[in-house]
């Protein structure tokens, strides 16, 4: 069973207590996990906190559910977590915290660098800066981003061996973005010691001449090794969040030295590609919320849509294998894919007005009476009305409206002809009628797959948009037919 809520925050009976620090509020923020089959998926809310909950160095809005991803960073006042898949701990871990480090850093050879603020920068580099912040913010992912980044960095120093990393993350492999000379290697080692520095958000340099070789080979035995004589690695924040680090090293026998305007330089590039990050993390972030309201819609839509099915088992499935139908067909008729996804949901309501319809008139065996069939002739409008308050449903309700309208001005409830009748209840007329005669009814068994695609051809140009029958007789059946299958198997079962 998922656990949760799990809040974090400053209280004893919090599940995730923050001590020691005053910015924290007593109930900070809330962690929650929803199964769905073997998977587990964690989101965050926000609760108010007053120094407000962080990911990726984009602000929360408070009371708003955002779902997690691996790799996340989580801020929280002082304290930086991250959400770890547990597959990739190797090992006998020990967590590095951004806020509060867990770890002992007893390098004396690490120099952390105040901030610069490249004032002294000379102008052939300021101009190099210029030049090369027009590629990073150009950048549409982290990857791009990333590349940009080092080239930069690789430009503006005159230094090979560049690579832009996350942040460490215990017990894992380093994640490198990008990486230029030795550290363009997928298999090029860093400096974990030199990279948990700089994640307490300074530049960190290092340099072999200032540290005796006995205390530096104790501390940073990897820096010895590759026998690197001096290193940087300057943060990328975002917030108050450290989300990559860019390192640079001389390995390789490089005589060149690290200098003031290198160090200057590099922050530079670091504080551009933090804005960048930024921007990439806030629309991010907008898609996650974009795709939770999204689901919270689906949800809603297919509980409704259970409710029909409870109504008249005859028609289980139904809805479902119809929006799979009038997506197939609005992609065969070149509809772009927000159409699309709008079509598939309006298949997916279309009969919701048939909740309103008496079971003895769903579910009746023979014939329908002509006051019955009135009466179910309702339903199109009904879920109008059903519908008409969602506002993310509004653009949904011509296709629901007229999905029983025909080509020749004999469907309900308008009487439309031709294509006065909107696209979407045009397409739907089709593969709703398709569905209706491949599926078992109360008054009669299923029709064969080649009548029902007579039917279809016959009906193009009376009942039917001639092209859209047309376009639909062209379609791939066979996931179609599998899916009708499986509905008809959960029946027999009682599903």
């Amino acid at each position: 069973m998922a656990p949760g809520p799990l809040v974090i925050g400053r209280r004893s009976a919090c599940a995730l207590k923050l001590v020691g620090d005053e910015s924290v509020s007593r109930e900070h923020a809330a962690l929650e996990c929803r199964q769905d089959g073997d998977q587990e998926h964690w989101s965050i809310t926000d609760l108010g906190g007053k120094t407000g909950t962080w990911i990726n160095g984009t602000r929360l809005s408070a009371n708003q559910p955002v779902l997690l991803r691996i790799d996340d960073l989580v801020v929280i006042a002082s304290w930086t977590l991250q959400l770890i898949d547990p597959r990739l701990i190797t090992g006998d871990a020990k967590t590095i915290s951004m806020g509060h480090s867990e770890q002992e850093h007893t390098d004396h050879s690490l120099t952390r660098i105040p901030e610069v603020t490249g004032t002294n920068m000379a102008q052939a580099r300021l101009e190099l800066l210029l030049s090369c912040s027009r590629a990073i913010h150009r950048a549409t992912d982290d990857v791009v981003l990333a590349n940009a980044v080092v080239t930069a960095a690789v430009d503006g120093t005159g230094f090979t061996n560049a690579a832009l990393v996350r942040p460490l993350r215990a017990g894992a492999e380093i994640e490198r973005l990008a990486g230029a000379g030795a550290l363009g290697d997928e298999e090029a080692t860093f400096s974990r010691t030199l990279l948990a520095a700089a994640c307490e958000g300074s530049l960190v340099h290092w340099s072999q001449a200032s540290q005796e070789a006995q205390d530096a080979f104790r501390v940073a035995e990897s820096i010895q090794q590759l026998r690197i004589e001096e290193a940087i690695c300057v943060p990328v924040t975002v917030g108050p969040a450290v989300v990559a680090a860019l390192y640079l090293d001389n390995r390789g026998g490089l005589s060149r030295s690290i200098d003031r305007e290198d160090m200057e330089y590099c922050t530079g590039v670091a504080k551009m590609a933090s804005l960048a990050f930024a921007n990439l993390s806030r629309v991010d972030l907008e898609h996650r919320l974009i795709a939770e309201r999204q689901d919270l819609l689906l949800g809603t839509v297919r509980a409704l849509v259970a409710a029909i099915d409870a109504k008249d088992t005859y028609t289980r499935g139904h809805s479902e294998r119809v929006a799979w139908l009038g997506r197939e067909l609005g992609s065969a008729v070149g509809l772009p894919k927000e159409q699309l996804d709008s079509l598939h949901l309006c298949g997916l309501v279309h009969d919701i007005g048939k909740i309103g319809i008496p079971e003895s008139i769903l579910r009746k065996p023979s014939r329908l009476t002509d006051e019955e069939f009135d009466i179910i002739k309702t339903h199109p409008e009904m879920g109008c009305r059903i519908l008409g308050g969602v506002q993310q449903l509004a653009g949904l309700l011509e296709g629901v409206r007229s999905h029983h309208e025909r080509w020749d001005g004999n469907g309900y409830p308008d009487g439309l002809a031709g294509d006065e009748t909107p696209l979407f209840g045009r397409l739907l007329a089709v593969v709703d009628a398709f569905d209706a005669m491949r599926s078992a009814r109360a008054y009669r068994g299923s029709l064969g797959i080649g009548h029902v695609v007579q039917e279809v051809r016959d009906g193009a140009g009376t009942q039917f948009d001639p092209e859209l029958a047309a376009a639909f007789l062209e379609i791939d059946l066979s996931d179609y037919e599998r899916m009708l299958s499986e509905h008809i198997a959960q029946d027999a079962h009682g599903a």
